[in-house]
Order: structure tokens, then sequence, then C-alpha cells
């Protein structure tokens, strides 16, 4: 995951023209240096954790996902970075921001959905889909205006879905499991945690649709302000 997101920036930085590249405002650097210390200092408490051996990969992945987003908030806060604007919102972009949601949309999902998993083809399912439907955020300013940009809006959409599909999956298989099994049996315990986690990961995802989807309406009927509160509220979340 973190070689993965190097290569995504990398690739962004080399393929965008030098003109994207911009510095933040003041307000948007003070919200990513307020991010990049919480995940900094969030990722250094859990290095100091001694995990059992049974969760060592997964201590490994949650430092991977703090990791890789404090290095993307400390990026934007000290480098000119890549910006492109939409041509059918006039949404402007923050193409670091995407990379990250790129990797890390899969990384979390996967490790959320294969909380109680025996087998892995649905956690990569689920967490393919969320990655893909997230490329295609990242794909939608470079797609220009007309079909491109709608078919691939639309199957970000689609791709988004899929998660929302599988909550309700493990919402079901909670109340199957809650009438099966004892109130303090371990299998009804990890359902539980299982969905309690996939209802966290689908709240965030869901939160950040919302920005996008708000932002851009509001771009399409004339409101904006020299504060991109988008990108704020991006980095909030």
């Amino acid at each position: 995951s973190i070689t993965l997101l190097a290569l995504i920036d990398a690739a962004l930085v080399a393929c965008l023209p030098s003109a994207a590249c911009v510095r933040l405002g003041a307000v948007e650097s003070n919200a990513v240096l307020l991010a990049f210390t919480v995940q900094a200092g969030s990722a250094l408490e859990q290095l100091t954790r001694r995990p059992l051996p049974s969760m060592r990969w997964t201590s490994r992945c949650i430092v991977a996902v703090k990791l890789c987003a404090a290095a993307t908030n400390l990026a934007l806060y000290l480098l000119p970075t890549p910006f492109v604007v939409d041509a059918v919102t006039g949404r402007p972009n923050c193409m670091l921001r995407w990379g990250e949601w790129v990797v890390l949309a899969g990384l979390m999902t996967f490790v959320v959905d294969a909380t109680d998993a025996t087998r892995l083809r649905t956690p990569l399912i689920t967490a393919t889909s969320q990655a893909l439907s997230t490329l295609c955020g990242l794909l939608l300013p470079l797609a220009g205006g007309g079909a491109a940009w709608a078919v691939t809006l639309v199957a970000s959409f689609l791709l988004f879905s899929c998660i929302v599909l599988r909550l309700f999956e493990r919402e079901a298989r909670l109340r199957a499991l809650s009438e099966q099994c004892k109130a303090d049996s371990y299998q009804l315990a990890k359902a539980r945690l299982a969905a309690s986690l996939m209802r966290q990961c689908v709240g965030c995802w869901s939160l950040l649709v919302a920005v996008w989807c708000g932002d851009a309406l509001a771009r399409l009927l004339g409101v904006a302000s020299e504060v991109d509160v988008g990108f704020v509220a991006d980095a909030a979340i």
C-alpha cells in the first residue's frame, strides 16, 4: 500500500503539467497541518503497542493507513501539489488526496470486511470495488466533459454502492446469529464487531461522497468562496 501510494503520487506529479502544482492557502494549510499532527501522533502511539501475534498483520495495516494519510497531509503542507479543475462542476480536485484515497479505500475496507471472514474472496471483492470507485473519482477531473465524464461518475457511484450492500448483508447476518447463538458467544461477538466497523467504514466514506456532491452542486449553482470549503471538510473527515 505504501509503495502503491508513492507510485500513484509520482505518476500524478510527473504526468500533470507543472502549472497544475499550486500551494495551499492559509486556511487549507492549517487544516492539513492539524490533520498531519493528529495522524502522526496516532501512528506513533500505534507503533508503541505490542499486538498479539494473531493481530500483528492487522496492526501493520493500521499503521500503514495512518502513515499514508500523514505523509499525504505533510506533502500537501510543504510542497506545491497538483490540483485539476473539473470541467463540468468547476470543482478543484486535490490529486494527491485522491491518490491517498484510492489506496486507503481499498486497504481500510479490506481490513474491516475481513474482521470475521473465513475466506479472502468476499473482503477482496468489497475492497476492490471501493478502490475502483475511488479511482473513478481520481479520473473524473481528467475525463474532460461529455459522455466520458458521465460514464465515469455513474461507474464510481455503482461501485461505491457495493459497500452499502455489504453492510446490509452484515446486518442481516448479525440478526440471524442473534437468534441462533447465545448472547455471550464468540461468534456473535465477532459478528457484532464486524457490523459495527462496517457501519463506521460506510459512514466515513459516505461523508466524503456527500462533501463531493455538496461542493460540486454549490459550484454548479455559482456558490464559491476564497476558502476551499470542500478541501477543508475532506481534511477534517
